[in-house]
């Protein structure tokens, strides 16, 4: 994408946040920080809120934006204005994919990329990894970037100015969506975002960090049964609330029983998981649902297992980080003890 201004000066915060607020942001407290989070957002006043608030106009839609030798930019056919425009452009190469985002995406694809064969082969094929593994690498880089920076936002995916570049914790801030997308309140040093319903394995596969998580969720896939077939995806943000917390959604076509994704196992409510499956199959007419729910639990197990074994005979930091998220993995799944019927449980799948 050529544009016929004129090189930009090195951009401030401070003059980066005029921009933004002109454009009908709010930035309050907030300021550029390196703390426990690492690089990211800092509170400038810990005895004083935060908020930070993106505006409608200022959130560019992930299907709008294009790398072009090494830059980021808005498509050319893309109903963005002129003014938001040339703000993402200069806000990108100053303080998000010019300022270490390009760096560290590339550093995680080609440590995927130095991985024994047989394990690259196994995560394309069993954990649905391709857009990371195959393909050409700058593409997968760029893929990868905007991967830890999207936000869902009303049926799609946008990159938010400022809020992406706030890491992300279990206890951080939570987004706010109306008119606008914003989080607000107050934070001791760093500012997080709190994640939505993640397991250890799509933190790894998402942010491309390491953290154990309370919730387990079920790899994508198939089951046959006699007279239905089960697909089961992992998108946790289509969910309907039944009772005091959310479950997947659900849909029957023909003999197809869809699961928008399914729980296998919580360190908090180690009975809900089967709880939850239970009541969802009772409803679509299945008459064995224990059976078929330790069915889906060990293929999965089975899965996280096989990847641990090709990586045994190997060293390395990437190596180590699939060790431990697998490890994560199988011990949150590994908390499924009995059976609560839902609408008994109170805590959150997050």
């Amino acid at each position: 994408m050529e544009h016929d201004s004129p090189p930009q000066r090195e951009w401030t915060w401070n003059e980066m946040l005029e921009a933004f607020c002109a454009l009908g942001g709010a930035a309050q407290n907030v300021a550029l920080g390196n703390g426990e989070f690492g690089c990211g957002l800092s509170v400038v006043d810990p005895r004083e809120p935060v908020l930070l608030r993106v505006s409608r106009n200022l959130l560019f839609r992930v299907d709008d934006i294009e790398f072009t030798a090494g830059s980021i930019g808005i498509r050319e056919s893309a109903d963005v204005p002129d003014t938001e425009r040339r703000f993402f452009e200069r806000y990108q190469t100053a303080f998000s994919w010019g300022a270490g985002g390009q760096a560290k995406a590339t550093s995680f694809i080609a440590a995927l990329e130095g991985l024994p064969p047989e394990t690259r082969e196994l995560l394309i094929a069993e954990f649905r990894l391709g857009h990371l593994l195959q393909g050409d690498f700058a593409t997968r880089i760029w893929t990868h970037f905007l991967q830890t920076r999207e936000v869902p936002w009303r049926g799609g995916a946008v990159i938010a100015p400022l809020l992406e570049l706030a890491n992300h914790s279990a206890d951080g801030l939570q987004y706010e969506r109306g008119m606008h997308l914003q989080v607000q309140g107050y934070v001791r040093q760093d500012i997080a975002l709190r994640y939505g319903a993640e397991d250890a394995y799509s933190v790894f596969c998402r942010f491309g960090v390491l953290e154990p998580r309370p919730a387990a969720f079920s790899l994508s896939g198939r089951v046959q049964l006699e007279d239905k077939e089960i697909v089961i995806g992992r998108n946790t943000e289509k969910s309907v609330k039944r009772g005091k917390h959310r479950v997947p959604k659900t849909g029957i076509d023909g003999n197809t029983l869809t699961l928008s994704y399914l729980l296998l196992g919580h360190r908090q409510v180690p009975r809900l998981a089967r709880g939850i499956f239970g009541t969802l199959l009772g409803e679509a007419g299945v008459t064995n649902p224990d059976e078929v729910f330790d069915y889906i639990l060990r293929s999965n197990a089975l899965k996280f297992i096989k990847l641990l074994k090709t990586l045994e005979p190997h060293e390395g930091e990437m190596v180590s980080m699939l060790r431990a998220m697998a490890r994560h993995q199988l011990e949150s799944m590994n908390h499924c003890i009995g059976n609560r019927p839902l609408g008994l449980a109170s805590v959150p799948l997050e």
